[in-house]
């Protein structure tokens, strides 16, 4: 059964088709966030205004056309949308473009720059998954900023940071569908795989551009049955034509966008007619664009709503004071690495100027050596500037060393206060709000004045955390501050508990205590309701929410509380307004 509409490569190349004959020759108007993860471009082409949504997170990681402009939360200033209104707003779309059955889609703007010099920029969104990202790069396709930004400390096989090189995601050994020798390459393939392997899984990692939900369908039209292993499959022939029957709007254009339904909700899209789903009893609507069914699978985007109280805007104060000195740090930091960079040269001149000391005169201003020159102070002795050289050289480097551990810690601050605020503007009652604000202050190392008055009380790993009871019995666990969601995950729940959270969202942690057992669905889409209610995505109507055993959840070190990673999750899609 799906669990949330997802977003592949071939419903990818649709909306790319129906972006290029919309906006392509149009002047960019508008731009506006939506909120952290989300962002609306207002294009005006062909005597019309055209509104195209990204979004990286929450809502759902996908790029389209909309039927109207999305609404924009205008109290945001960040870097990133300063950056896109400079480079990209009145500027023109030349061209959208798309790498061969890659979930990466690429939209170039030129524009003119003060000179009256055309320049070219592109917007390039990534719709990967937990990796999706909107990434405006210049014309020497030097990132100029990120909507998320990933640092060398972070990431360093692929950073994603201003002035890096854009690189693009690495490619996998995944066979081309297009290419003339598929058939044979896709024959040794079948043949080296165990006869008892799921022919859907092998699909899926094996063509490039075949999501699960893709393969499962070619299964299906193969055999009648997604649960197909290798083995019965028996000739190829048949699932090669379904393949190639699948990829041929690649060139023609021809797509056959639908929406699956479980009785009232989305939960599957796709620019393919979804038939395996139809067969399980599932209601699948056909619709007239690719972009009419993915309005209608996510919603409209709204801007998360704040629900304001004298206390909740305490604690927001609080929150930016220190989130604002947590960046000055951070961009403190780079800078310097940034001069860090150099240290190798330092200790070039100074070896530089050792290597002359028998021909360089008192009083000389510049060393020259094989070719370099090096500046030189006229008090100094050779020696002395040498030495000079060689401290900056060791200072350099071992800030180079030190630098990127507490970049990574200063940022794990900032989604330490994310998740803060988050749950501040999630729970209602006075005492979990007494909670949060505590661990604010604490930060400094202070007591919260406001509740001077009120008896200390240590906490128990069980404050803070809120209980439900499922239909069928089954315990559901939510943390309701930083520190509750750290003892919920690790000290209250078992290895083979269930754990939720909102998809690369701040918010609670959520156990279903099912010791080992698989959880009941329904149970299941509580529990992530929940988590979606107490995250930054309460205001939201589709909310993906990850989940996986307790046992995949580890501290991420030396981060502060409830700051976790997980592994072999898998995600549902919950609506807030349920739980």
């Amino acid at each position: 059964m799906p669990t949330r509409p997802t977003f592949d490569a071939l419903t990818l190349h649709a909306v790319r088709d129906e972006l290029e004959a919309a906006i392509v020759g149009g002047v960019v108007e508008r731009v506006a966030l939506l909120g952290h993860d989300a962002l609306s471009l207002e294009i005006y082409a062909r005597h019309q205004h055209h509104f195209v949504l990204i979004s990286i997170g929450a809502q759902g990681e996908r790029v389209h056309l909309t039927s109207a402009r999305p609404a924009a939360e205008g109290s945001q200033e960040t870097p990133f949308l300063l950056l896109l209104r400079k480079h990209v707003r009145r500027g023109r779309v030349t061209v959208v473009t798309q790498p061969a059955l890659e979930r990466l889609l690429e939209l170039r703007v030129t524009k003119r720059d003060d000179q009256g010099a055309l320049r070219e920029c592109a917007l390039i969104i990534e719709t990967m998954g937990r990796r999706s990202n909107a990434i405006l790069v210049d014309e020497r396709r030097l990132v100029l900023d990120a909507m998320r930004r990933s640092p060398p400390s972070r990431n360093p096989r692929r950073p994603v940071m201003p002035r890096q090189p854009y690189v693009y995601p690495p490619a996998q050994a995944r066979l081309d569908p297009l290419a003339e020798s598929f058939g044979m390459d896709l024959q040794e393939r079948f043949q080296s795989a165990s006869p008892e392997q799921s022919a859907a899984e092998l699909l899926s990692g094996s063509v490039a551009g075949w999501s699960p939900q893709l393969a499962r369908e070619t299964v299906f039209r193969a055999t009648r049955d997604v649960t197909s292993t290798v083995g019965q499959l028996g000739q190829l022939a048949e699932i090669q034509r379904i393949i190639e029957e699948l990829a041929s709007p690649l060139g023609a254009g021809r797509w056959e966008p639908c929406l699956v339904r479980s009785e009232s909700r989305p939960v599957a899209v796709a620019s393919y007619r979804l038939t395996h789903l139809e067969a399980a009893g599932f209601r699948l609507e056909n619709a007239t664009t690719i972009t009419a069914a993915l309005e209608t699978a996510y919603g409209t985007v709204r801007p998360a709503v704040r629900h304001d109280t004298p206390d909740r805007r305490a604690i927001s104060a609080e929150i930016v004071v220190r989130r604002k000195r947590c960046q000055r740090q951070i961009d403190a930091l780079r800078r310097q690495l940034a001069r860090g960079a150099d240290a190798e040269a330092l200790r070039s001149a100074g070896e530089a100027i050792l290597a002359s000391v028998g021909t360089l005169q008192p009083g000389a201003t510049v060393c020259e050596f094989n070719g370099q020159t090096y500046p030189m102070d006229p008090d100094k002795t050779p020696i002395e500037m040498a030495e000079r050289y060689f401290q900056r050289y060791r200072k350099a480097r071992d800030a180079g060393r030190q630098l990127p551990a507490r970049i990574e810690s200063a940022e794990l601050q900032l989604r330490y206060l994310d998740d803060l605020e988050a749950l501040a503007h999630s729970l209602d009652g006075q005492a979990g709000l007494r909670r949060i604000r505590r661990e604010v202050m604490a930060l400094d190392g202070k007591p919260d004045a406001s509740t001077s008055q009120v008896p200390a009380q240590r906490d128990t790993p069980s404050a803070g955390v809120l209980r439900h009871v499922s239909q069928d019995g089954t315990v559901i666990l939510v943390g309701t501050s930083a520190a509750s969601n750290d003892a919920l995950t690790f000290k209250l729940s078992d290895p083979d508990d269930v754990w939720l959270h909102a998809r690369q969202q701040p918010g609670a942690h959520v156990i279903i205590r099912c010791r080992g057992r698989a959880p009941v669905p329904d149970t299941l889409q509580t529990a992530a309701n929940l988590a979606a209610r107490y995250s930054r995505s309460r205001d939201q109507r589709m909310v993906p929410v990850d989940w996986t055993r307790r046992k995949h959840v580890r501290k991420i070190r030396g981060g502060p509380p409830g700051l976790v990673t997980y592994v072999k999750e898998q995600t549902i899609a919950a609506n807030p307004a349920e739980a």
